[in-house]
């Protein structure tokens, strides 16, 4: 799971560089071959190393946002692979000219506060008559019977009346 993220991240700043960088072109030449696999160290360096390139390149930041990281989820591997992603995340945050945004529910945030130098973090509260508006919206849109309408909107406001 860490390294399918990692790759992501690593594709997602391949398509804003003009050109490929040689090291990406090396190691894609290298191990696209049947039953070469590519290690997550591989990719690990390829990252950062294609980050340094973009941030002197363009002279600019690279923010890193990754949303959801509580639901960066593996059952048998769990912590092993948040721990993996974090650890580029902090190889990310050395390089310097980089900025990492990340999102997750309160059980996660701990890590997070151990594993950065400098982190800020913001507590974040739900409003509940905002998401009641918004699901309300949607199901003027979609097309089911009055009656299961009103049956979503009665679970809705029961859930928004728990949760106050």
């Amino acid at each position: 799971m860490a390294t399918h993220a990692i790759r992501v991240m690593l594709r997602q700043l391949l398509e804003q560089l003009e050109t490929i960088p040689e090291k990406v072109c090396t190691v894609y030449s290298r191990d696209n071959k049947p039953g070469v696999q590519t290690g997550p160290a591989t990719y690990k360096d390829l990252l950062t190393s294609c980050i340094s390139e973009f941030s002197k390149l363009h002279s600019s930041r690279v923010f890193v946002v990754v949303d959801a990281y509580d639901e960066f989820e593996n059952e048998e591997n769990e912590r092993k692979e948040r721990g993996e992603f974090r650890s580029v995340l902090t190889e990310i945050e050395k390089i310097g000219n980089s900025s990492i945004f990340i999102t997750t529910r309160a059980e996660c945030s701990r890590d997070l506060e151990e594993t950065f130098s400098k982190p800020i973090m913001v507590n974040m509260e739900v409003d509940i008559e905002d998401i009641e508006g918004y699901l309300n919206s949607q199901l003027e849109y979609q097309d089911l019977p009055p009656e299961c309408q009103e049956k979503f909107k009665t679970i809705i406001r029961k859930n928004n009346e728990k949760d106050k």
